[in-house]
C-alpha cells in the first residue's frame, strides 16, 4: 500500500468505528437482536480490515526511506 492508500485507509477505518459505536449505542437503546447479529458481523469485518491496516503500517515502517 502506498502512504496515501495507508492514510485513506486509516480515515476510514476510523470513520467506520465512529458509525459502528453510533449503531452499537442506538441498538442498546432498543433491543435489537437481528440488529445486533448484523453489528457483530461488521464488527468482524472492521477488525479484519484494521489488522490489514495495521499489517501494513508495520511493513510501511521497515521499508528503507525513499
Amino acid at each position: 500500500m502506498t502512504d496515501a492508500e495507508l492514510d485513506a485507509e486509516h480515515k476510514a477505518l476510523l470513520r467506520e468505528a465512529a458509525d459502528l459505536t453510533a449503531e452499537d449505542a442506538r441498538l442498546k437503546q432498543f433491543h435489537d437482536p437481528p440488529g445486533e447479529m448484523e453489528l457483530w458481523r461488521k464488527l468482524q469485518d472492521h477488525v479484519i480490515r484494521f489488522k490489514a491496516f495495521t499489517d501494513a503500517m508495520r511493513a510501511r515502517e521497515k521499508r528503507p526511506p525513499d
